[in-house]
């Protein structure tokens, strides 16, 4: 024990090592150290878990894992040198005293024991809470964000003027139903300006063109600049060209009604907001088929408290804000390298309270026509930069996700074999049945599924959003990424254009 104890220390002493500007700076010293730091913590956590295992190894396990892949990010060594010691130094740190933690409490523990039902116990109430706040979270913001039959009486003369953003990129089928049901619209302050963002395909800016007799105004993109993702730049440069009051931003896969934009700026003068986000729903709905990628961005869109810590719901397919408020806000230049700068806008417009996230309905109907596929490579592109991308992030919401919504099932699972006392099965009980009446609210409000099939779509849409979140790990960290042939990777991860030399 010593010994395996000792390995670990030493793989975390080694591990800050890296560290020293004299081995940061020299890329084969680096690797060397990299290399015996992971020897190090591999060999001792396998240590630990082969011959002590419990909850407490098990999770020391677990972080080890993680420590791993920050290794692994030094010695791939493919982001800028300044960004990635931040970064990398900060992580080291954070696991290195999480696994301290575990390690005295486990200590402290051994010589007064804790019987397993005492654990058992702190695993049920925390499934029950997690359980209640997700119901009662999700029917609150189900109900505030309703949207509402405005009254429609309103004076076009009051209204103000709308510029209808939309950036295209190899974009052709999408791009043209798309514009179709936007000229449609009878609002009577419109402009569309639809920025052809570089497309390699010869018929995206032909549909762009093909409705300029109906207003839509073709705006020729330039090359996005060095640490800017291409959607921002996109973005940036519709801001300029745009003159409406307030700027609509939305993706070529949202369908209107001809009042949709009216519907929407009625809502946003009745709720006095500067910005407002819509949830479409979905344009088809297969009834024995769940879009898991799609279902686990409402539910986590919508379940969770998010107003208490200040991270309001947000989607970049359809988002309107005031120009004067987002060029007060820097415009996209203060989001040049955000996945989602909407979310920006609307985290600093929520604290004076001129932010609301609204559904659409019969009354604001946006539809959106993204199909599964689609939906899977915007969670890969989207879940990491969600959780800050930082492997921390990542394994706290593992084990927070694991122990909330995954462990009730497999307690069910052991309830089989007549290993779990009734009451555990009590409480695992509960919180699948309120997680699940969250999750069906959630998917007939928005069409995502059925209620019959959203019966069991809870448990694989949890366990794929997680998949999706390591998946998205791997590929932001140690491959790339590609959304409309770009690799997003460069500017969001702060990558160099080549590896350094050993």
């Amino acid at each position: 024990m010593e010994l395996v104890l000792i390995t670990l220390g030493v793989g975390f002493i080694l591990e800050l090592f890296v560290h020293a500007e004299f081995i940061w700076y020299r890329y084969a010293l680096q690797i060397i150290a990299c290399l015996a730091a992971l020897v190090c913590i591999i060999f001792a956590s396998v240590a630990l878990v082969v011959g002590f295992l419990n909850i407490f190894t098990a999770l020391i396990g677990l972080i080890s894992f993680y420590r791993a892949i920050n290794l692994l990010r030094i010695i791939e060594g493919r982001m800028n040198l300044h960004y990635m010691y931040n970064v990398t130094l900060r992580t080291s740190v954070l696991f290195g005293l999480c696994q301290a933690i575990v390690l005295v409490v486990w200590f402290l523990l051994a010589e007064r024991p804790v019987s397993a039902n005492f654990w058992l116990g702190l695993v049920a109430l925390f499934q029950i809470i997690a359980g209640g706040v997700a119901a009662i979270s999700t029917f609150r913001t189900l109900k505030h964000t309703q949207a509402k039959n405005e009254d429609n009486n309103v004076a076009s003369s009051e209204l103000p003027s709308i510029s209808v953003a939309i950036p295209a990129r190899n974009e052709t089928d999408d791009l043209y139903e798309c514009l179709q049901t936007l000229v449609k619209t009878n609002y009577p302050k419109l402009e569309i300006l639809v920025l052809d963002d570089c497309s390699q395909l010869k018929r995206t800016p032909e549909i762009i063109r093909s409705f300029a007799h109906a207003g839509v105004r073709f705006v020729q993109g330039d090359l996005p600049r060095d640490g800017w993702l291409a959607k921002n730049y996109a973005y940036e440069q519709l801001l300029h060209e745009a003159s409406g009051e307030i700027i609509l931003f939305c993706g070529v896969d949202t369908r209107f009604e001809p009042d949709t934009i009216r519907q929407m700026i009625l809502a946003m003068k009745a709720r006095h907001k500067k910005m407002m986000c819509v949830l479409p729903i979905r344009q088809s709905l297969n009834r024995w088929h769940i879009p898991l990628a799609q279902a686990a961005r409402y539910f986590w869109e919508l379940a969770p408290p998010r107003r208490l810590f200040n991270r309001p719901p947000v989607l970049s397919s359809f988002w309107a804000i005031y120009r004067q408020d987002i060029v007060k806000l820097g415009g996209f230049g203060a989001v040049s390298r955000a996945i989602l700068p909407e979310a920006y806008f609307a985290k600093q417009l929520l604290s004076k309270d001129g932010y609301s996230f609204i559904r659409a309905n019969e009354y604001l109907s946006v539809y959106s026509a993204k199909g599964s596929a689609e939906q899977r490579q915007t969670a890969i592109r989207t879940r990491y930069p969600q959780l800050h991308k930082r492997p921390e992030t990542v394994l706290m919401v593992t084990i927070t996700g694991f122990v909330c919504f995954i462990s009730p099932y497999v307690v069910l699972a052991f309830a089989l074999a007549g290993n779990i006392s009734f009451a555990w099965i009590i409480t695992a009980v509960i919180n699948i049945v309120l997680c699940s009446v969250a999750y069906i609210a959630i998917a007939i409000k928005t069409k995502i599924c059925s209620w019959h099939v959203a019966l069991i779509g809870f448990l694989p849409t949890i366990c794929t959003d997680f998949m999706y979140i390591h998946y998205s790990l791997y590929k932001y960290e140690f491959s790339d990424i590609q959304w409309k042939g770009r690799n997003v990777c460069l500017p969001v991860m702060h990558v160099m254009p080549h590896l350094p030399k050993v």
